[in-house]
């Protein structure tokens, strides 16, 4: 019998012939939410509650001046999405410049940091 197919869900349903299931699809959050929360604190406002899934997802708020420190992405590939504001990611090929709505991928593997610029940053 086959392995279970990873889910997003991080369960697997197995029917009575054998076959798997996947779960169904979930709405997680509301973005436009989370954005318009102006008095939220700096860091992680909300982060993907499905354990042992293979995507990492989360969305954080950074204040003028703020940073994440550089670091390698060891697991998964991330996406980094500006919902509002604006920041500069420093890669090993330079410098990223990402406005609301620019959407950054970042390989498995990849060296990265991000600095906030002049608005706070929801990414």
């Amino acid at each position: 019998m086959a392995d279970p197919p990873t889910t997003t869900a991080g369960t697997h349903n197995q029917p009575d012939d054998g076959t798997w299931s996947t779960p169904a699809p979930q709405l997680l959050c509301d973005t436009r939410a989370l954005t318009a929360l102006a008095a939220a604190p700096d860091g992680e406002l909300w982060r993907l509650p499905v354990p042992g899934s293979e995507l990492d997802a989360g969305i954080s708020r950074l204040l003028p001046g703020r940073r994440v420190n550089t670091h390698t992405e060891e697991a998964p590939d991330t996406l980094l999405l500006i919902l509002a504001g604006d920041a500069t990611v420093a890669t090993r090929h330079g410098p990223q410049h990402l406005t609301e709505g620019t959407l950054l991928w970042l390989p498995r593997g990849s060296t990265a940091g991000l600095t906030q610029a002049k608005t706070v940053c929801r990414v």
